[in-house]
């Protein structure tokens, strides 16, 4: 019996791979927002911080300056870090996108290989069945003789 071989096989290996590809950059841009969420945690905090020791009693206005100065600064960063949230979402959003149709065409080479594997088992089968056909024509012929 003959081995079967794939004539798609390079090109499932490919498409495999760019869906690995898909699934490693979709990790990575997980990660980055998780670290941009954390990091906004972290400047919601500062802020809040800078903000009571505003509160506090015997505060010279000249640390209610410096204070208000820091405040600004921390609300740009939040701005910036919610901006640069809400483009790594976008990119998430296209990353899983093309994960999705990368996993749609493996499957698809993966249901083609089972296909070409019946076929191939059917002629195989049908292959066996001749040569089976032939030995017992050629037994029926040497009984008879």
């Amino acid at each position: 019996m003959a081995a079967f071989v794939y004539k798609y096989e390079t090109v499932k290996k490919v498409k495999e791979e760019l869906k690995n590809k898909a699934m490693k950059a979709l990790a990575e841009i997980e990660d980055q927002i998780m670290n941009c969420k954390n990091e906004i945690t972290e400047f919601k905090n500062e802020l809040k911080q800078i903000r009571e020791s505003n509160t506090s009693a015997g505060v010279k206005i000249s640390e209610i300056v410096f204070n208000r100065g820091c405040q600004s600064v921390v609300e740009k960063k939040i701005k910036f870090h919610n901006v640069m949230l809400n483009q790594l979402n976008t990119k998430r959003e296209t990353v899983l996108s093309e994960l999705t149709q990368k996993a749609k065409e493996h499957k698809i080479f993966n249901i083609l290989e089972e296909n070409c594997r019946e076929q191939f088992k059917k002629e195989q089968d049908k292959i066996e069945m001749n040569m089976m056909d032939e030995i017992a024509v050629q037994k029926f012929v040497r009984q008879e003789e």
